[in-house]
Protein backbone atom coordinates (compact mmCIF):
# COMPACT_ATOMS: atom_id res chain seq x y z
CA UNK A 1 0.00 0.00 0.00
CA UNK A 2 1.26 2.96 -1.34
CA UNK A 3 0.69 6.44 0.24
CA UNK A 4 2.21 10.12 -0.04
CA UNK A 5 2.39 12.85 2.72
CA UNK A 6 0.67 16.03 2.28
CA UNK A 7 0.54 18.47 4.91
CA UNK A 8 -3.04 19.37 6.23
CA UNK A 9 -4.03 22.09 9.16
CA UNK A 10 0.04 22.14 9.27
CA UNK A 11 -0.05 18.36 10.07
CA UNK A 12 1.64 15.71 8.08
CA UNK A 13 -1.43 13.76 6.06
CA UNK A 14 -1.34 10.57 4.61
CA UNK A 15 -2.77 10.43 1.08
CA UNK A 16 -3.34 6.49 -0.42
CA UNK A 17 -3.37 5.61 -4.24
CA UNK A 18 -6.13 4.60 -4.98
CA UNK A 19 -7.93 6.93 -2.20
CA UNK A 20 -8.65 5.46 1.02
CA UNK A 21 -9.88 7.81 3.43
CA UNK A 22 -10.07 5.10 6.03
CA UNK A 23 -7.10 4.59 6.01
CA UNK A 24 -5.51 7.86 5.99
CA UNK A 25 -7.92 8.57 9.02
CA UNK A 26 -6.56 5.30 10.58
CA UNK A 27 -2.62 6.57 9.95
CA UNK A 28 -4.21 10.19 11.40
CA UNK A 29 -5.93 8.83 14.07
CA UNK A 30 -3.22 5.98 14.72
CA UNK A 31 -0.28 9.31 15.29
CA UNK A 32 -0.10 9.11 18.87
CA UNK A 33 -0.88 5.46 19.66
CA UNK A 34 1.31 3.37 17.05
CA UNK A 35 2.92 1.85 19.87
CA UNK A 36 -0.38 0.53 21.16
CA UNK A 37 -1.43 -0.22 18.09
CA UNK A 38 1.50 -2.67 16.85
CA UNK A 39 1.23 -4.13 20.44
CA UNK A 40 -2.07 -5.21 19.84
CA UNK A 41 -1.25 -6.45 16.27
CA UNK A 42 1.33 -8.50 17.68
CA UNK A 43 -0.96 -10.15 20.39
CA UNK A 44 -3.36 -10.56 17.65
CA UNK A 45 -0.83 -12.42 15.41
CA UNK A 46 0.22 -14.46 18.39
CA UNK A 47 -3.71 -15.30 19.18
CA UNK A 48 -3.46 -13.49 22.76
CA UNK A 49 -6.14 -11.08 22.22
CA UNK A 50 -8.59 -11.93 19.63
CA UNK A 51 -10.26 -9.03 18.39
CA UNK A 52 -8.37 -5.85 20.27
CA UNK A 53 -9.77 -2.78 19.14
CA UNK A 54 -9.90 1.27 19.10
CA UNK A 55 -12.55 3.50 19.32
CA UNK A 56 -10.37 6.51 17.60
CA UNK A 57 -11.58 10.19 16.61
CA UNK A 58 -12.99 9.12 13.13
CA UNK A 59 -12.15 5.50 13.02
CA UNK A 60 -12.78 2.42 14.90
CA UNK A 61 -10.28 -0.22 14.58
CA UNK A 62 -9.98 -3.74 15.16
CA UNK A 63 -7.24 -6.18 14.79
CA UNK A 64 -7.81 -9.85 14.73
CA UNK A 65 -5.20 -13.00 14.07
CA UNK A 66 -5.16 -12.42 10.43
CA UNK A 67 -6.44 -8.46 9.87
CA UNK A 68 -7.30 -5.42 10.27
CA UNK A 69 -10.35 -4.17 10.46
CA UNK A 70 -11.27 -0.52 9.62
CA UNK A 71 -14.76 1.27 10.12
CA UNK A 72 -16.33 4.87 9.42
CA UNK A 73 -17.53 6.07 12.88
CA UNK A 74 -19.18 9.17 10.87
CA UNK A 75 -21.08 7.21 8.60
CA UNK A 76 -23.75 9.40 6.53
CA UNK A 77 -27.35 9.86 7.13
CA UNK A 78 -28.69 5.95 7.42
CA UNK A 79 -25.97 4.43 5.71
CA UNK A 80 -24.07 1.51 6.84
CA UNK A 81 -20.47 2.70 7.88
CA UNK A 82 -18.10 2.18 4.80
CA UNK A 83 -15.36 -0.20 6.06
CA UNK A 84 -12.25 -1.71 4.86
CA UNK A 85 -10.18 -5.05 5.83
CA UNK A 86 -6.52 -5.18 5.21
CA UNK A 87 -3.90 -8.13 6.18
CA UNK A 88 -2.39 -8.00 9.99
CA UNK A 89 0.93 -7.63 7.96
CA UNK A 90 -0.01 -4.90 5.69
CA UNK A 91 -1.30 -2.69 8.69
CA UNK A 92 1.90 -3.03 10.82
CA UNK A 93 4.27 -2.23 8.13
CA UNK A 94 2.07 1.11 6.76
CA UNK A 95 2.19 2.31 10.66
CA UNK A 96 5.99 1.39 10.50
CA UNK A 97 6.58 3.57 7.87
CA UNK A 98 3.87 5.92 9.11
CA UNK A 99 5.84 6.34 12.06
CA UNK A 100 9.35 6.16 10.52
CA UNK A 101 7.73 9.47 8.48
CA UNK A 102 6.57 10.92 11.56
CA UNK A 103 10.35 10.42 13.28
CA UNK A 104 11.95 11.47 10.38
CA UNK A 105 10.34 14.80 10.23
CA UNK A 106 9.96 15.25 14.37
CA UNK A 107 13.95 14.68 13.71
CA UNK A 108 14.42 17.13 10.68
CA UNK A 109 13.56 19.74 13.44
CA UNK A 110 15.61 18.84 15.92
CA UNK A 111 19.63 18.80 16.02
CA UNK A 112 21.57 16.02 15.20
CA UNK A 113 21.45 12.86 17.49
CA UNK A 114 25.44 12.79 19.05
CA UNK A 115 27.54 10.23 19.94
CA UNK A 116 26.33 7.97 23.07
CA UNK A 117 22.21 9.16 22.54
CA UNK A 118 20.07 6.75 23.50
CA UNK A 119 17.74 5.86 20.15
CA UNK A 120 15.03 3.35 19.57
CA UNK A 121 14.86 1.65 16.31
CA UNK A 122 11.97 2.23 14.07
CA UNK A 123 12.11 -0.80 11.81
CA UNK A 124 11.51 -4.10 11.57
CA UNK A 125 14.10 -5.05 8.66
CA UNK A 126 17.06 -6.12 10.78
CA UNK A 127 15.59 -8.63 12.76
CA UNK A 128 17.50 -11.11 11.14
CA UNK A 129 20.66 -8.84 13.01
CA UNK A 130 18.75 -9.90 16.02
CA UNK A 131 16.78 -6.47 16.81
CA UNK A 132 13.20 -5.17 16.03
CA UNK A 133 11.43 -2.36 16.20
CA UNK A 134 11.37 -0.54 19.39
CA UNK A 135 14.71 -2.32 20.22
CA UNK A 136 17.00 0.48 22.45
CA UNK A 137 20.40 1.05 21.74
CA UNK A 138 23.07 3.61 22.21
CA UNK A 139 25.19 5.59 18.87
CA UNK A 140 28.89 4.95 19.31
CA UNK A 141 29.64 6.45 16.08
CA UNK A 142 28.70 9.50 13.86
CA UNK A 143 29.12 9.44 10.12
CA UNK A 144 27.94 12.09 7.67
CA UNK A 145 24.56 10.26 6.70
CA UNK A 146 24.29 7.56 9.10
CA UNK A 147 24.87 6.39 12.79
CA UNK A 148 26.64 3.19 14.47
CA UNK A 149 24.51 1.96 16.95
CA UNK A 150 24.82 -0.73 19.23
CA UNK A 151 22.02 -2.82 20.43
CA UNK A 152 22.62 -4.64 23.76
CA UNK A 153 20.83 -7.36 26.10
CA UNK A 154 20.07 -7.12 30.09
CA UNK A 155 23.47 -7.96 30.83
CA UNK A 156 25.34 -5.79 28.58
CA UNK A 157 26.24 -8.32 25.53
CA UNK A 158 26.41 -7.14 22.39
CA UNK A 159 23.65 -8.54 20.20
CA UNK A 160 23.92 -6.51 17.26
CA UNK A 161 26.39 -3.26 16.16
CA UNK A 162 24.83 -1.37 12.68
CA UNK A 163 25.07 1.00 10.66
CA UNK A 164 21.20 3.21 10.33
CA UNK A 165 20.35 6.23 8.44
CA UNK A 166 18.55 8.71 10.50
CA UNK A 167 14.95 7.60 9.60
CA UNK A 168 15.51 4.02 10.82
CA UNK A 169 16.39 5.29 14.57
CA UNK A 170 14.73 8.29 16.54
CA UNK A 171 16.34 9.63 19.32
CA UNK A 172 14.90 8.99 23.00
CA UNK A 173 14.42 11.99 25.50
CA UNK A 174 16.82 10.65 28.36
Amino acid sequence: MKFTVETLNDRPFARFEPSNILLSFFLDDARSVIPDFLEEINLAKAGKKVPSGFTCDHVDVSFYKDRAVIEDLWPQDDQAPEKTELPLEVAENILLEWQSILHQLENSLKIRPQKYSRVTLLTNKYEIEGVSSDSVGYIIEVYDNAYEVEFSNEHGETIAQLVLKQEDISVDEE
